[in-house]
């Protein structure tokens, strides 16, 4: 009887012992998922209850243990042109990054915040990259003592002894890779989701379109405020986007073109005010730019200033079409279709001041001259070969374009 009383009392003992400790994670970020293996000596840990996972003392080594994390994926990511700005000017030293924000801003997890990681930013950013993780950190760790030069890969998991299991604490704290200013904790219910509201404007021309053609649009960002950074998002429908360039050589920018978006970053090497470019596009059929570029509404749209303030940044179509004096009748074409050749009839204007140019279906320019005459006459043998082709007339920086066909 005694035998089995012992025994009975061991068994208990063991049972008890066996939940004692948990791998616990906590963040500032809404209550969510964010681990998918909690690992133990390379061995997965189950999940009693949300970001709960209990240590089963019979698995413990007595000598060394160590515990790793597999991220989830991080789908809305947090990174934006803030997060840029900041690593940059932690690589300059011009201002060292809070505490904090060391870790996350190591993108790579080499143990360091080098320049690699700030051209993670940029692709995290554009979503040229979507690979991110969630960084996992016991919350023992001092992040004062931290060395953004150096402070090793062994924060991203922690060993210990086993003789030292019971009092060992294993909460760890949950950061998003890159986000520095902790944006992917941004809620409704915090005054931060004022990073969304701003006057700050891409201001574009709202243009004719004609199928086949292609364009150069200008664009401009201006603010009272001295910029560092802004990312835009744009949804396109209608036209082919081939290239976004800037005018300022104090900016850095990078893009990315897509079938269905197109998307732009701007770093500045020093805060300015006006930031400038063009966009060059084709149209795939007719139409106001208006109607095939617009804001995609799932990208976070974000301007950053000097002093590391946010705004949101806003497309703001200028109709020009409501404001052209050049109305269509007065560009008459005749015959059309042309055959041999056709007479162009348009208002006269002072010498030199209007711009004749011919383009064919698919945008390549044949044709371009100024001229003080109010009619030219072209020939079939200056086009070409027989289709579509497109006439833009250019009078005090007034624009209008018609097609006509050469049989």
């Amino acid at each position: 009887m005694k035998t089995l009383i012992t025994l009975s009392i061991l068994i208990c003992t063991s049972l008890a012992s066996t939940l004692a400790q948990s791998v616990q994670l906590q963040s500032h970020m809404t209550q969510t998922d964010w681990v998918d293996q909690v690992l133990l000596n390379g061995n997965p840990l189950s999940e009693s209850v949300l970001n709960n996972f209990p240590i089963p003392s019979i698995d413990v080594l007595p000598g060394t243990n160590t515990i790793e994390f597999v991220s989830l994926p991080v789908a809305n990511n947090g990174v934006t042109s803030v997060d840029m700005v900041q690593i940059r000017k932690q690589l300059s030293n011009t201002q060292p990054l809070d505490v904090d924000a060391i870790i996350p801003a190591d993108i790579d997890k080499s143990g360091f915040i080098g320049v690699n990681d700030l051209a993670t930013a940029w692709e995290l950013i554009l979503g040229i990259s979507t690979d991110n993780e969630y960084v996992f950190v016991h919350s023992d760790i001092n992040l004062d003592n931290l060395d953004p030069l150096d402070f090793g890969t062994e924060v991203y998991s922690m060993q210990f002894q086993g003789a030292d299991f019971a009092t060992t604490n294993f909460d760890f704290d949950v950061y998003v890779h890159g986000d520095t200013n902790k944006s992917s904790g941004f809620t409704s219910e915090t005054n931060v989701v004022e990073v969304r509201q701003s006057n700050i404007q891409i201001e574009l021309n709202d243009i004719q379109l004609i199928s086949g053609m292609s364009y150069e649009v200008p664009f401009k960002v201006e603010s009272e405020k001295s910029i560092e950074a802004f990312q835009i998002g744009m949804d396109v429908d209608g036209i082919s986007v081939t290239d976004i360039s800037l005018a300022n050589n104090a900016v850095d920018y990078r893009t990315n073109i897509t079938d269905q978006f197109t998307r732009l970053a701007v770093l500045a090497d020093e805060a300015i005010s006006t930031v400038e470019g063009v966009i060059t596009f084709t149209a795939d059929r007719d139409g106001m730019l208006s109607e095939f570029l617009s804001q995609e509404s799932n990208f976070f749209d974000e301007v950053v200033y000097d002093d590391l303030s946010t705004g949101g940044l806003e497309l703001q179509y200028r109709t020009v079409s409501s404001t052209n004096n050049l109305a269509d009748e007065v560009l008459i074409i005749s015959p059309n279709p042309m055959i041999d050749q056709m007479a162009i009839d348009f208002p006269s204007a002072e010498r030199g001041n209007t711009f004749v140019q011919i383009s064919n279906a698919q945008g390549q320019q044949i044709l371009s001259k100024h001229t003080a005459d109010s009619q030219m006459l072209i020939t079939r043998d200056e086009l070409g070969a027989a289709g579509i082709y497109i006439i833009s007339l250019t009078q005090n920086g007034e624009t209008i374009q018609k097609k006509f066909i050469v049989l």
